[in-house]
C-alpha cells in the first residue's frame, strides 16, 4: 500500500502546476491576484510594509504611484465583473493607498 502512503503526502509538483494553469487560465482570477500584488508593492513602496522581512522598507514614491495607478485601472476594469462588497472593499484599499501617498509625498 506504498501508493496510498503517497496520496496523502499533499500536492505533487504537477498537481501545483495544474492549479497555478487554472489560475493563469481564469483572467478574472489572475487579475484578482494582480491587483493584490499590486497593493502589497504599493505598501512596501510606501514605506509602511516591508516585503523582504527587513524593519523599515525604503520609501520610493514613485513606484508607490505606479502600483496605486494600476491598481486604480485594473479596479476600473473589473468592477463590472465583481460583486459589489467586493468592489467596495477594493475601492476601499484604494483610497487607503492614495490617503497614505498624500501623505508621504507631503
Amino acid at each position: 500500500m506504498p501508493d496510498e502512503d503517497k496520496d496523502n503526502e499533499g500536492p505533487d509538483a504537477e498537481q501545483v502546476q495544474n492549479e497555478m494553469a487554472k489560475m493563469l487560465a481564469n483572467v478574472k482570477d489572475m487579475t484578482m491576484y494582480n491587483i493584490s500584488v499590486l497593493a502589497s508593492q504599493a505598501w512596501h513602496h510606501l514605506g509602511l510594509v516591508s516585503l523582504t522581512g527587513a524593519e523599515a522598507a525604503p520609501i520610493d514614491l514613485v513606484q508607490a504611484k505606479m502600483a496605486i495607478d494600476l491598481f486604480d485601472a485594473n479596479l476600473k476594469v473589473m468592477s463590472n465583473y465583481l460583486d459589489k462588497d467586493i468592489i467596495k472593499q477594493l475601492k476601499q484599499t484604494l483610497m487607503d493607498l492614495q490617503l497614505n501617498y498624500v501623505n508621504k509625498s507631503k
